[in-house]
């Protein structure tokens, strides 16, 4: 039997060393509405500024759990997993504020409750 699952993304979160985003359900605005950046910007630029950590950005309604290092998806929405170990290039000093970030050799994973993540290798469990 499995001990209860947490339902504090935090918490795994700072034992992984992830950089977490929490991030509302999908909406179909890419614009990111009035403040011009989605969640999913403001994730990237954080992994662009720290490519050796991951990036998680975690739905509403959901959670991730961390056991050794395998992080596993639970709840309602997804989890992205942004991975910038191979970045091959930005413009994130160059840019100014107002600016759009380009960010190029990223990897993207999104991960439906149920799937599993391997910390270490930086790759999905399916």
């Amino acid at each position: 039997t499995r001990p209860p699952r947490s339902p504090n993304p935090c918490a795994a979160c700072t034992r992984c060393g992830a950089a977490a985003a929490r991030s509302p359900p999908r909406s179909p605005n890419p614009s990111g509405g009035a403040a011009g950046r989605s969640d999913s910007t403001r994730l990237l630029a954080a992994i662009a500024q720290h490519p050796h950590e991951l990036g998680v950005g975690v739905d509403e309604n959901t959670a991730v759990v961390v056991e050794g290092h395998t992080l596993e998806v639970i709840g309602h929405g997804s989890v992205t997993i942004v991975d910038a170990g191979g970045m091959s290039f930005t413009n994130l000093n160059e840019a100014e504020r107002h600016e759009l970030l380009a960010i190029c050799g990223v990897r993207i994973h999104v991960l439906p409750a149920g799937y599993r993540f391997d910390l270490q290798s930086r790759a999905p469990l399916v």
